[in-house]
């Protein structure tokens, strides 16, 4: 699988099975707002940070093995401010075209 973001479906389990099975180091995510998508991130690459879309892409442009991150309850973020949410799915496409190690968003 390459980097992006991906629509699957499937349980937040069968997801994280089927992609550690791949190589892929993964982060379950069940964030319903802004502050808890933030928060979740970086707590699953075990650093610090903002809570805004650049430092998202900070925290993803510095990713060291191939990463997926499973978020089940994007759809919660995507309903109360589809703008918003359309831009951090930008984010993870823009960074799947940069080198170095793949990140994945996989929605649920």
């Amino acid at each position: 699988m390459s980097g992006g973001v991906r629509r699957v479906v499937a349980t937040a389990e069968e997801a994280r099975r089927a992609l550690e099975t791949e190589g892929w180091r993964v982060a379950v995510l069940d964030a319903g707002s802004r502050a808890e998508l933030f928060a979740q991130a970086h707590r699953a690459l075990g650093r610090t940070g903002g809570a805004n879309l650049d430092a998202l892409w900070d925290l993803l442009r510095d990713v060291e093995a191939p990463l997926a991150l499973v978020w089940e309850t994007w759809g919660e973020v995507a309903a109360a401010d589809p703008g918003w949410f359309r831009r951090v799915l930008a984010v993870f496409e823009a960074r799947a075209g940069e080198p170095g190690e793949p990140v994945v968003l996989v929605l649920l």
